[in-house]
């Protein structure tokens, strides 16, 4: 629930992008207005955003960890017993220093097989999300219709994406991010051939609405990935593994411009328009396909140690 209201604000900031667009016209405005709206924010975060107590308690910092359970506590009113997180501290410091001397390391995670598949395929998950994302928020350029209309349009469709993935919950994490990818990766592939050879602009709608199904798709996935990430990996390494995922994330966001961009520099290829949509459908698909070795992990608690997480299996039940 908290991860769905997050991305209400984000696709709430992409339709209103639109509109400020629309408005200033000018990047530099632009980027000068989006700058001052959200410098506010990151001097409240300072001051509002707490460390997660699991990773305090992982690293040892059990006091640190108490503090903010006990703001937890004073500011939901709940009657707990925070003391009671002592029991086990010593062992599970005693471990964890185990664990950092060696389970830190490649190495220590190459012995983990099973980690190291989850952690290559998120990452190429991650990858594929990122690229398709911001490759279609840009390839609005080359769809037909007003620019800004169809980035709000972009922006609009996220909201019901987001709230659909309210139903992981029960039905799980692993097949709706399948289900999720491979339709996506189908719609903008169909898109892609609607894109160069549909020129009757009575039809211009269906290309939008079938186009809009793949950034529909590609928008949940992506949330979706991210948290199922989370839920995959050790507490005490969790930061650096999603660092992983984020930086193959970011190379998929630069790399997405230039494929975003093809038809403005392959101009003599009559197919030119349909090439970025039918790049990142067909990743999509597969990703949806790699994604059956993931395990699904919304019947499991978050794992602790690495030897937890690797027995994480595309078959655990």
């Amino acid at each position: 629930m908290a991860a769905v209201c997050q991305t209400m604000v984000w696709c709430t900031g992409v339709m209103l992008l639109s509109g400020l667009a629309f408005a200033l016209r000018h990047w530099r405005y632009l980027q000068l207005c989006i700058a001052c709206l959200s410098a506010p924010f990151v001097l409240l975060y300072w001051w509002l955003l707490e460390e997660s107590p699991s990773w305090l308690l992982a690293k040892g910092r059990y006091d640190d960890a108490v503090k903010i359970l006990n703001r937890v506590k004073k500011v939901n009113g709940l009657d707990v017993d925070i003391d009671s997180l002592s029991y086990g501290q010593d062992e599970k410091v005693e471990d964890d220093e185990t664990e950092t001397s060696c389970g830190t390391t490649c190495l220590s995670l190459t012995r983990a097989k099973t980690l190291l598949w989850n952690i290559i395929i998120n990452s190429f998950a991650w990858f594929v999300a990122s690229m398709g994302y911001y490759g279609l928020a840009l390839n609005v350029g080359n769809l037909v219709g007003d620019l800004y209309i169809n980035n709000f349009i972009g922006g609009l469709v996220e909201v019901p994406a987001y709230i659909l993935l309210l139903g992981t919950v029960r039905l799980g994490r692993k097949y709706f991010y399948i289900a999720l990818m491979s339709i996506g990766g189908v719609a903008l592939v169909v898109s892609a051939f609607l894109i160069v050879y549909v020129t009757d602009k009575g039809l211009n709608w269906v290309i939008i609405t079938v186009s809009m199904v793949g950034k529909f798709a590609v928008s949940a996935g992506f949330e979706l990935v991210y948290f199922w990430s989370v839920e995959m990996y050790p507490t005490s390494q969790r930061n650096s593994l999603m660092g992983v995922n984020s930086a193959m994330a970011r190379v998929g966001s630069m790399i997405s411009p230039a494929i975003a961009d093809i038809p403005k520099f392959v101009t003599n290829v009559a197919f030119a328009k349909g090439i970025a949509p039918l790049i990142f459908g067909v990743l999509m698909i597969a990703t949806s396909i790699t994604a059956l070795l993931l395990p699904e992990t919304v019947k499991f608690p978050i794992p602790e140690t690495i030897e937890e997480a690797n027995k994480f299996t595309y078959n655990s039940k």
